[in-house]
């Protein structure tokens, strides 16, 4: 709905040729104008509105981590990367050795981006 107002004003002077009965008469435009706002207004009985939102799953991540403190949580992900590093010097197997790898830059990326959270 439009939150401008408009003022129409049904004592504008009308010229002698136009009959009452014309639309564009300020009488009738008046008249039309109240008619449409009444129905605008009635109308919105019956709109349809949104469902209220219902946040049946909440994030188990969320929540773990709203419990754990920034520090323990850089200090874990640089010891996951530690030790996905040392396995992966011990394992002679490529695509054991890719997914370590994965997981050592993928948890010091974490913990680089939480230390910039905490600096800035």
């Amino acid at each position: 709905m439009s939150k401008q107002q408009f003022v129409l004003d049904a004592r504008l002077p009308a010229s002698d040729t136009q009959s009452e009965s014309d639309p564009s008469h300020p009488k009738n435009v008046m008249r039309n104008s109240q008619i449409v706002s009444a129905q605008a207004n009635a109308d919105t009985r019956y709109d349809i509105y949104p469902p209220p939102r219902v946040d049946a799953f909440t994030d188990i991540n969320a929540i773990f981590l709203q419990q754990v403190s920034p520090f323990y949580l850089i200090l874990g992900s640089v010891l996951v990367a530690l030790i996905s590093i040392f396995i992966c010097l011990k394992i002679k197997h490529i695509v054991v050795r890719v997914m370590f790898v994965g997981l050592a830059i993928a948890s010091l990326h974490y913990a680089v981006g939480k230390l910039e959270n905490l600096t800035v």
